[in-house]
């Protein structure tokens, strides 16, 4: 009897519209439409839950959790905050995720993606793939080098396939350095998904930075599947430089501006490959 008591009370005061919620303010956003925003929470707020007991937009018993999921999946913002303002109203506060690479998971997932590895936007696309220069290797002789660093017979890896993709979006974010990864794309793919970790993120910002910096703007990278994992930098003049991942980037990037100082001081750089994974043993053709 008691607790059919308190269902009552509770439906009683679900019911009662001097409770409900009927302005949302969004605050925070200067990209994302505040209006599609608000029609959407409005839209969450519309329903009811613990099996049609509780209305949604009872300002008591509001479900922020699931609104801010929703939000999560429908737009891409972060940092969602929901408070309530008078009985009336509630405000909600959020930042942007801004895309700072494409990503590509080839053949057909596209998206682009945020500082934290988050997917702003995905789509999925028709993958074409670019063929690749012949096949790179050490060469027999002994390639010119940096006379403070030594030369292996070691061969270089041949380097992988490198793959654009077609969207409907891609000139929207053509500014955008494309990454293209070779490994099993994530199960969700959708807006608010997570896909490289923040580390990698860190990693290829610093790379695109560093290379600026050297004058050598990267035009497209490739992260491959192997172990240690493999950045392949294609840059806009044509050749590839291969970085090691799980190593500190700063002194493989020193090795490759001093080679680029001793050897190909002056573009256009007449070099097909330079690989500066192994320390100060440099392979290039």
């Amino acid at each position: 009897m008691t607790v059919i008591l308190l269902l009552v009370s509770f439906m009683g005061l679900s019911e009662y519209s001097g409770l409900h919620v009927s302005d949302v303010h969004i605050e925070g956003l200067q990209l994302v439409d505040a209006t599609l925003v608000e029609s959407a929470v409005r839209e969450g707020l519309s329903g009811r839950r613990a099996l049609g007991i509780l209305r949604n937009n009872h300002v008591f018993l509001l479900p922020k959790k699931n609104l801010v999921e929703s939000l999560s999946n429908q737009f891409p913002l972060k940092d969602i905050e929901i408070r309530r303002t008078n009985l009336h109203t509630i405000t909600i506060t959020a930042g942007e995720r801004l895309p700072i690479f494409r990503l590509d998971y080839p053949p057909e997932h596209f998206s682009v993606i945020d500082e934290d590895g988050v997917i702003v936007f995905s789509e999925l696309g028709t993958t074409i793939t670019i063929p690749t220069e012949e096949e790179a290797t050490t060469p027999e002789d002994g390639n010119d080098a940096l006379t403070d660093i030594e030369t292996s017979e070691t061969p270089v890896e041949e380097p992988p396939a490198t793959s654009v993709v077609e969207c409907i979006f891609c000139d929207t974010f053509s500014h955008l350095t494309l990454i293209t990864v070779s490994s099993t794309p994530p199960n969700n793919f959708d807006t608010g998904s997570s896909t490289l970790p923040k580390s990698t993120i860190t990693s290829l910002s610093t790379i695109i930075n560093r290379f600026e910096s050297l004058t050598i703007p990267v035009d497209h990278i490739t992260i491959t599947n192997e172990a240690p994992e493999t950045a392949e930098i294609r840059v806009l003049e044509g050749f590839l430089v291969y970085l090691d991942l799980s190593k500190d980037l700063e002194p493989q990037i020193a090795n490759l501006g001093a080679l680029l100082d001793e050897q190909y001081p002056t573009a256009p750089r007449n070099v097909r490959y330079i690989d500066v994974r192994y320390g100060n043993r440099l392979y290039f053709q």
